[in-house]
């Protein structure tokens, strides 16, 4: 991408992939946009949120996919990150295959932070 105003050239950092752990599939905790589904890995049953973006144009990696990944560069405790990832991952559902890319991030079980300020009384 090209910045106009000082014609320099930009680029989006993005890491490097972290091959993802054999899992399960315990649950489908949401199906918005983005699929996402409680885990559970097969080696020692850790389990993780998994959520899935499909290929743009049945091709190129989403971009909600990209703007998640930087989140993974981020160190703070209150902050969740994802742990494993994949660009490119086939998939097989009901009506064929299906391009995606994977994000793996630690379960947090006590709902989200919209759970939590829907609580708060004015």
């Amino acid at each position: 991408m090209t910045d106009n105003t000082t014609n320099t050239q930009m680029t989006l950092k993005v890491p490097k992939p972290i091959e993802l752990p054999k899992f399960k599939v315990l649950s489908k905790i949401s199906g918005l946009k983005c699929p996402v589904f409680l885990v559970e890995t097969t080696s020692n049953n850790t389990k993780y949120v998994c959520k899935i973006f499909k290929y743009q144009d049945e091709q190129y990696i989403s971009n909600n996919f990209l703007n998640e990944l930087q989140f993974a560069q981020i160190k703070h405790p209150n902050i969740v990150v994802p742990q494993f990832w994949e660009y490119k991952r086939q998939f097989s559902a009901e009506n064929g295959t299906f391009g995606a890319s994977v994000l793996l991030s630690p379960y947090i079980p006590n709902g989200d932070f919209h759970d939590l300020i829907s609580q708060v009384k004015p």
